[in-house]
């Protein structure tokens, strides 16, 4: 089921906080209705020093659906990087192997 618009959590207006948090669980609701730029936008504040394996994840489906498959594979990276449990590196490991038609390994945490 895609979420709705109305679930869309607005910052602008001033109706919600406008954290980390709120920009992550925006950017999955907007790339789970297509909204590729969007999605970017909330996923570009998130991404930074001190942003965890999660949101690489996601920012990773993001450049991937926006068919940017170089940051795809570099956002993959960070993201098995961050990650401190095997579920976590191995998430981003197999969706990168999975999408891209030109695979190439991708790093993992625990040198595999």
């Amino acid at each position: 089921m895609v979420a709705t618009q109305p679930a869309l959590p607005i910052i602008a207006d001033g109706r919600c906080r406008d954290d980390p948090v709120t920009r992550l669980e925006r950017a999955r609701v907007r790339m789970a209705n297509s909204d590729h730029i969007g999605a970017d936008e909330d996923i570009s504040r998130v991404i930074g020093p001190g942003a965890g394996a999660e949101a690489f994840e996601l920012a990773g489906w993001i450049a991937y659906y926006r068919r940017d498959l170089e940051a795809a594979h570099r956002l993959a990276d960070e993201a098995v990087r961050l990650a401190t449990s095997s579920d976590i590196r191995r998430r981003p490991t197999e969706r990168t192997c999975r999408h891209c038609a030109t695979c190439r390994p991708v790093s993992t945490a625990d040198g595999r």
